[in-house]
């Protein structure tokens, strides 16, 4: 488990042992490496466009074939 290098600096400025800083940042998660709400929502935007961009080239693959003679 990664150590909260945030809260271990501010254990350590408390004066608290370099040990028992090292073990209490150990089992406090950083937050900031979660993703938001707000992440996720432009997350989710540039997947519908995506989306629709590959729906358009498919339309547009199938529309194409549609007019090449086939044997």
């Amino acid at each position: 488990m990664a150590m909260n290098r945030t809260v271990y600096r501010e254990l350590r400025d408390a004066q608290m042992e370099e040990k028992h800083a090292e073990i209490i940042a150990s089992h406090i998660p950083d937050w900031s490496q979660f993703a938001t709400k707000q992440d996720l929502a432009e997350l989710k935007s540039d997947l519908m466009r995506w989306q629709w961009i590959q729906m358009g080239a498919v339309v547009a693959v199938l529309t194409a074939l549609r007019f090449i003679p086939f044997a």
